[in-house]
């Protein structure tokens, strides 16, 4: 007899997790189902680039972008005009090529300029003083009294260890920040 109602139990709670699931579609991720979830450089940054930029073919304007800067970047989009949308890139530092994977800059209310640098890693292994060399890059963009924080999206969160002690940083993850923040709209 305890057996039915544990049975009977553990049917009722496995309904209720199905309905919350079809609710918030948690299981569903169409990056795996195109076997794509690790493809950073051909999937996640093209994809991503497309929703920030004002001009994409989703045709939203800037309700992406500044959804992302509320909502992953923690700040207030309306007190940032973003002026430069970039993916990849490319610049030298101490005479070695780089790519940054996005670089929004632009200028703030106050008239100072902004610039972040968003490095993805997914599988990839950070390359010497990455972090470092990336804050120094949005620096010269901003001068002294601008605002220059480099945004280190991985998996999990993990903190970058080629940050240097000077460099401003702040490690987003996609797990926290991009699915469950709800950056992109049901």
């Amino acid at each position: 007899m305890k057996s039915h109602i544990l049975f009977e139990t553990c049917k009722e709670i496995y309904r209720q997790e199905n309905e919350e699931k079809a609710k918030t579609c948690e299981d569903f991720n169409l990056f795996s189902i195109l076997n794509r979830e690790r493809d950073e450089a051909h999937t996640h940054s093209p994809f991503i680039y497309e929703l920030l930029n004002p001009q994409g073919k989703h045709h939203q304007g800037d309700r992406f972008l500044a959804l992302f800067f509320e909502k992953v970047l923690d700040k207030r989009y309306s007190e940032y005009r973003v002026t430069g949308l970039t993916r990849e890139e490319s610049f030298t530092i101490d005479g070695e090529k780089r790519r940054a994977d996005f670089m929004i800059s632009g200028i703030k209310q106050n008239r100072e300029k902004f610039c972040f640098p968003i490095e993805m890693k997914i599988d990839a292994g950070e390359q010497r003083d990455q972090i470092e060399r990336y804050y120094n890059k949005a620096r010269d963009k901003t001068g002294a009294s601008g605002e220059a924080i480099v945004y280190f999206l991985t998996l999990d969160g993990r903190k970058a260890t080629t940050a240097g002690s000077d460099a401003q940083y702040t490690p987003i993850s996609f797990e926290e920040h991009i699915y469950i923040t709800g950056w992109l709209p049901a």
